[in-house]
């Protein structure tokens, strides 16, 4: 096996690997007033609440939606969408490899006809 070959089987494998815990979706923070016109975050913004953090994403449908996390499931949240970080390049290079060995087929072709 290849230099190449041995790339590609390990990006193959973070591609699985990380397909098994990953979320597609942003990250976002938000801080919120309440609805309590006396509570203080009414009149200091930096007495809101939160920050509330959000994963953001596009549905099936197209539609941004997003999902609210709670604050003890945060770090998991933030591992999901690392791993699909993770995945996304891991995808990203095997498409890139899958590209240029086709160019270079492609190529090869071209020559083999033009030498007839």
């Amino acid at each position: 096996m290849g230099k190449q070959d041995g790339k590609r089987a390990k990006l193959l494998r973070d591609l699985v690997r990380h397909a098994e815990t990953m979320i597609q979706a942003g990250v976002s923070r938000t801080t919120r007033t309440c609805s309590t016109p006396s509570c203080g975050c009414h009149v200091d913004p930096s007495r809101r609440h939160g920050p509330h953090m959000y994963l953001t994403f596009r549905s099936a449908a197209g539609k941004s939606a997003s999902v609210y996390v709670a604050p003890e499931h945060v770090a998991e949240a933030l591992a999901a969408k690392g791993a699909w970080d993770r995945f996304w390049d891991a995808a990203v290079a095997v498409a890139a490899g899958n590209r240029e060995g086709r160019r270079r087929r492609w190529q090869r072709g071209r020559r083999a006809r033009r030498a007839r």
